[in-house]
């Protein structure tokens, strides 16, 4: 027999056992986190979202990738680390399974939040931001994207992007040790004192 589910708003039939089970799953998740807001629950069913996303026909691709996305942003909503974590990764790189599009003042947001909340990789993925463009400013590289961004013009980025790999490094994070190291051997044109 054909699964169908309501509950998640698709009215295809599935004939594939795998397909089924993950949305089996679903429901059963979804009923527990109605009688409980926990955020765990809601990661959990972020990730199955995200796992169903490419089981779908494509129309069915959108709404599964919002339902998968909100999963997601409840979960950061409770400070739930792994979710935080996902979420500026998510808005970092742009993510089309949880209908997410590249934003760099998002992925600051949640990744500060993580940090605030003492995770280490969090304070590396900032100062790789912030390094990121810093250099794109400094050397004049990726103009196009800077468009978007024409507050962001602000050289001070490298500043902070040292300042993240520092925290991180003191809570010893290898790569962001390197990453500090590096920076603070380019030359001075590049690597502004704050204001």
């Amino acid at each position: 027999m054909e699964y169908y589910t309501t509950k998640a708003f698709y009215s295809f039939p599935v004939s594939d056992d795998s397909t089924r089970e993950l949305l089996q799953k679903i429901d059963a998740l979804e009923q527990k986190v109605e009688s409980s807001d926990d955020p765990e629950t809601k990661y959990e069913l972020a990730l199955l979202y995200q796992k169903l996303y490419y089981r779908l026909p494509y129309f069915e691709q959108l709404t599964c990738a919002q339902l998968g996305g909100r999963w997601l942003s409840g979960a950061a909503g409770g400070n739930y680390m792994p979710a935080l974590l996902m979420m500026g990764s998510a808005y970092d790189r742009g993510d089309k399974t949880f209908q997410m599009s590249q934003n760099r003042e998002f992925a600051i947001r949640y990744y500060k939040k993580a940090a605030e909340l003492g995770n280490v990789e969090a304070m590396y993925q900032l100062g790789v931001i912030y390094e990121k463009y810093s250099a794109s400013i400094l050397l004049g590289k990726y103009r196009t994207q800077l468009e978007w961004y024409p507050d962001e013009r602000d050289s001070r980025d490298a500043v902070r992007a040292l300042e993240w790999y520092e925290k991180a490094a003191a809570k010893g994070h290898e790569k962001a040790r390197e990453a500090a190291d590096r920076l603070r051997r380019l030359p001075k044109k590049y690597y502004p004192s704050p204001l």
